[in-house]
C-alpha cells in the first residue's frame, strides 16, 4: 500500500514539477557530523539502546527529490515509541522545526498500530 501512495505522489508532483527525481540518494558528508553533530548522533543512538559507536551511514535515500529539496513518506507504522525517543533529542531543541510538536503527536497516536 505504502509503494501505490508513493506512485500517486509522485504522478500528482511530477506534474508540477518535471524537476522530480524518484528513489534518490543524497551522500553524508561526513564532516557535518563533527562536533555537535556528532554529540546529537550518539546521543539518539545511547537513546535508542545502542552499545559502542553509532553507525554512520554513506547515503541516503529519499522517496523524491526536488531541486536540492529531499521528501520521504512516513505512514503510521513510522510514527511509533522509537520515533518519539529520537524526537526528544537536543538537536530538535537547538534548531527549530515548525513540524515537532504534530510529529510527536503522531507517535502518541500511531504508537498502538506501529
Amino acid at each position: 500500500m505504502r509503494d501505490v501512495k508513493i506512485q500517486v505522489l509522485r504522478e500528482a508532483v511530477h506534474a508540477l514539477s518535471p524537476e522530480l527525481e524518484d528513489n534518490s540518494e543524497v551522500a553524508v558528508q561526513e564532516h557535518f557530523l563533527t562536533g555537535k553533530g556528532q554529540d546529537w548522533l550518539e546521543e539518539v543512538f545511547r537513546a535508542l539502546g545502542g552499545k559502542g559507536r553509532a553507525p554512520l551511514l554513506k547515503k541516503l535515500k529519499f522517496d523524491l527529490k526536488i531541486g536540492r529539496n529531499v521528501f520521504l513518506y512516513d505512514d503510521e507504522v513510522h510514527f511509533n515509541r522509537y520515533r518519539l525517543e529520537t524526537l526528544r533529542s537536543r538537536v530538535y531543541e537547538e534548531m527549530t522545526f515548525e513540524w515537532i510538536a504534530a510529529h510527536k503527536r503522531l507517535c502518541r497516536t500511531y504508537e498502538k498500530a506501529a
